[in-house]
């Protein structure tokens, strides 16, 4: 994630504090929940966090919204977050947020309907914005924060108690819908290769050790990161380096360029 703000911000009217890595006591400044797989980073780090409140609010406001594995590089609405609110005399609410709906990738703006995208806060990627509207008038003691540990990873960046409860994420009035038509006739079946980018023709420079980069889908921008900018320090490095994002090139290729 790339925020550009620190300290105090506005988004859609609503305050936060989005802490400074810079200024804080462990150099952390956002909360990011178990997820990914087992042999992941995401995967060692904690499932349920939890912080004080001590007021009475009437909706609660989270920048978050995004998740490492989120929507649409996993596309089912799998819960993402577990919210509890824990009222001073024990009771006891909860909030589920879901991927593709209230959850979606951090690595560029995706829509989803029940959270908005947070204008300014960061420099790439997205953040969100989601309203929770609280049931009970009564002292929040406390609030925890719970992944799934289903694959999805979820980070929070900041929470802002609301004692007014008139401000709230801009959602669109109703979902977008496709426009209504004839249904068309059915396409022939694609192959997989159908699905792929023109190949581009591999050159590799002699007497150096080759290198083929082979990338593609929705959770990176592969084209920036492994084509401008790995590629460009393997070449550094004395490399001959080619990329692809058609996976069957290489099979066909590695006959004759890569014996």
């Amino acid at each position: 994630m790339f925020l550009s703000k620190f300290g105090n911000v506005t988004v859609d009217g609503i305050p936060f504090y989005i802490m400074d890595p810079a200024k804080s006591s462990t150099g952390m400044n956002v909360v990011t929940l178990k997820g990914g797989g087992d042999k992941t980073f995401a995967y060692t780090f904690p499932q349920k966090v939890e912080a004080p409140v001590g007021v009475t609010a009437k909706k609660l406001h989270l920048l978050s919204g995004i998740a490492g594995w989120g929507f649409p590089a996993t596309k089912d609405e799998r819960p993402a977050l577990k919210l509890t609110v824990t009222y001073a005399d024990g009771q006891t609410e909860v909030h589920e947020m879901k991927n593709g709906v209230e959850f979606a990738d951090y690595n560029r703006e995706i829509d989803v309907p029940k959270s908005a995208f947070a204008e300014g806060v960061v420099s790439r990627g997205q953040l969100r914005l989601i309203s929770l509207d609280i049931a009970k008038s009564s002292v929040i003691s406390k609030v925890e924060l719970e992944s799934y540990n289903n694959g999805v990873t979820p980070v929070i960046v900041a929470i802002t108690a609301d004692v007014e409860g008139k401000a709230g994420a801009k959602l669109d009035a109703a979902p977008r819908q496709p426009a209504a038509t004839a249904a068309p006739a059915p396409a022939p079946a694609k192959k997989p290769e159908d699905e792929m980018p023109a190949p581009i023709p591999i050159q590799w420079e002699d007497g150096k050790i080759k290198v083929l980069i082979v990338a593609g889908g929705s959770s990176h921008d592969f084209k920036k990161w492994f084509e401008e900018y790995d590629s460009q320090f393997l070449k550094s490095a004395g490399f001959s380096v080619n990329y692809t994002e058609n996976s069957p090139q290489p099979r066909q290729r590695s006959r004759t360029r890569m014996s």
